[in-house]
């Protein structure tokens, strides 16, 4: 997860074939929160 507060999109263009997520600053804690659950389940199933 790469959060950034400058040139979101040039950043997410060049980083979209490696599945990275990508925040923009400022973060909302909602999106934030997303975020996190998702990685954490993405982690979860690589594991098992």
């Amino acid at each position: 997860m790469i959060m950034t507060g400058h040139e979101i999109e040039r950043i997410r263009h060049a980083l979209h074939p490696m599945n990275i997520s990508i925040l923009g600053k400022p973060v909302r804690p909602p999106e934030l929160r997303a975020t996190l659950l998702e990685l954490t389940k993405n982690f979860a199933s690589i594991r098992t």
